[in-house]
């Protein structure tokens, strides 16, 4: 093979290669597996105790907006990074008993904070319900020790500290709120005496009050303007009224004059008209006559042939005497569409002359209205600001003095009840027994790792081996084409002491995993019949 040729990666050859060299791994698998036991049995063994605290969204710090996504993200944030941080850690070890070590270091600080860094990083704070909309969030608060008495005593501890700190908290923060809030309350009742002393002594002076008010308890002014608006909603309902009727009207016409609204429809001659009956009866008659002769006679009859011809005579005078008929009318009549509209233009032109004669003296009565109302002077004008600022500074004292009112609740609310604050769902419980690191999870990671290091190796040394390997490396590494190969050929005493050896570790490690097995079964299902020292030694592994 040539030094600038890449190795050939084939797969399919390296999983064989792995079968060939089961036996091998095996070992090393092994090795692993007491490796990973002696070490799961050396690591020092925590005891964990958790407890379960709810925390309640209350008044919005207003320089801290809440998130959108998630309303109690920052406090959730908060409360991880109180509990975490070193001064309530330190706090929560030095007022606890049974904490030697940490006080034989007190003096010493490096030591002692190194002790407390150890501390926090056994401490754990989940958020267990988060999302969006959320009202509370409940949050599990935990820590791992190797004495199970000072693992509960010092998640009890640390958990009572944080919730003090928490309602402190909020507590202060709603005594600056409500300070505050005070503060802006006074402003406005200031603005709002100020207005009014304005007010009352624009009044002494001028001697201007249009509050006098008559016996429906109304101002001049009042009236005026209730006046001034019915006057201007009429003009407007006769402005309305008049531009309606006209477009109405207009449209009438329009149709009218192109023909979609038609004058006539033709109809049939009245057979119940005197006139009609007077002069068609006659020929009605005389042609029925004609009709009968016709019918009489055969046509070679020239009595048939007269009678024909006077048909055809009596046929003329009808058809002259109807065409006189349509002339007269006597044909045609109104269409009741036409009729109608003609009905409804006069009745729209009664409506425009009646608008146009109202709205007139309804606009001159506005204006004559509006003049009166201008006339009052710049003292209305000047008494309708001051009383426009003494209503807008009595609405922003009482938006003031509510807001205030409001925090003064909430705080005495939660003086009284802290649990609205945070609230303890569950109490930590004294563990039985140390459940972290679980020791078959690192013997089996031992026994993992033996085997995939085992592997890599046997892969990485038949990688690095710089002969030919198959027929396929020969025939890129050489300039002239591979003719054939010979295969490596094993002689029947290496075949038969080959298999022999295969069939005694087979044996081997079948018996010692029925052993295995069969021992682990009986432990985990009854126990008490292993010999003592034996189950002594089980539970020493096991970590029970």
């Amino acid at each position: 093979m040539s030094e600038l040729e890449t190795p050939n990666l084939q797969i399919k050859r390296y999983v064989d290669l792995l079968k060939r060299r089961r036996w091998q791994i095996l070992p090393v698998a092994l090795l692993g597996l007491l490796i990973g036991t002696v070490v799961a049995r050396l690591i020092p063994r925590f005891y964990e105790a958790s407890t379960q605290i709810r925390i309640h969204q209350v008044s919005q710090d207003e320089s801290r907006p809440y998130s959108r996504k998630d309303p109690l993200l920052r406090e959730v944030s908060d409360a991880r990074n109180t509990i975490l941080a070193y001064d309530l850690v330190r706090e929560a070890v030095l007022g606890l008993p049974g904490w030697e070590d940490f006080f034989a270091v007190q003096d010493d600080a490096p030591k002692f904070n190194s002790k407390i860094r150890g501390v926090q990083g056994r401490i754990w704070v989940a958020d267990l319900d988060p999302g969006e909309g959320r009202g509370s969030a409940t949050l599990n608060i935990g820590y791992r020790d190797q004495d199970a008495q000072r693992t509960v005593d010092f998640v009890q501890r640390i958990t009572k500290l944080y919730l003090q700190r928490r309602t402190e908290f909020v507590i202060n923060r709603a005594q600056r709120q409500a300070s505050q809030l005070q503060k802006r309350a006074n402003v406005r009742q200031s603005d709002w005496n100020d207005a009014l002393k304005d007010l009352s002594s624009f009044i002494a002076e001028t001697g201007f009050n249009p509050m006098a008010r008559n016996a429906q308890g109304l101002t001049p002014q009042d009236i005026q303007i209730r006046r001034r608006q019915k006057l201007a909603d009429e003009v407007r309902d006769l402005e309305i009224q008049l531009e309606t009727a006209i477009k109405e009207r207009d449209l009438l016409v329009a149709k009218i004059a192109d023909g979609r609204i038609p004058k006539e429809i033709l109809k049939k001659l009245d057979p119940s008209d005197p006139e009609v009956v007077k002069v068609f009866g006659p020929l009605l008659a005389e042609r029925n006559k004609q009709v009968r002769r016709i019918k009489l006679y055969t046509p070679i009859n020239p009595k048939h042939d007269e009678a024909v011809k006077a048909l055809e005579v009596v046929d003329q005078v009808i058809e002259r005497e109807r065409k006189r008929f349509e002339e007269m009318g006597k044909t045609k009549r109104p269409h009741p569409l036409y009729v109608a509209a003609r009905k409804r233009l006069a009745e729209l032109a009664t409506i425009i002359e009646n608008a146009r004669n109202q709205l007139v003296p309804r606009k001159q009565e506005l204006l004559d209205v509006n003049k009166e109302l201008a006339s009052l002077g710049p003292n209305q004008q000047r008494y309708a600001k001051l009383q426009q600022r003494v209503e807008e500074t009595r609405k922003a004292y009482d938006e003031a003095k509510s807001a205030s009112n409001k925090q003064l609740d909430f705080l005495d609310s939660v003086r009284a009840n802290r649990d609205q604050v945070v609230e303890l769902l569950q109490p930590p419980y004294l563990p039985e027994e140390p459940t972290y690191p679980n020791k078959p999870l690192v013997s089996m990671l031992g026994l993992l790792i033996a085997v995939l290091v085992a592997g890599a190796l046997i892969v990485l040394l038949d990688f690095l081996q710089s002969s030919f390997k198959t027929i396929d490396e020969v025939q890129r590494g050489l300039p002239i084409p591979v003719l054939g190969g010979v295969s490596y050929i094993e002689l029947p005493e290496e075949v038969e002491s080959s298999r022999r050896f295969r069939i005694k570790v087979t044996i081997i490690s079948s018996i010692v995993l029925v052993l295995v097995g069969g021992l682990l079964a009986i432990y985990f299902l009854d126990p008490v019949r292993l010999p003592t020292w034996v189950l002594n030694l089980l539970d020493g592994l096991m970590g029970s």
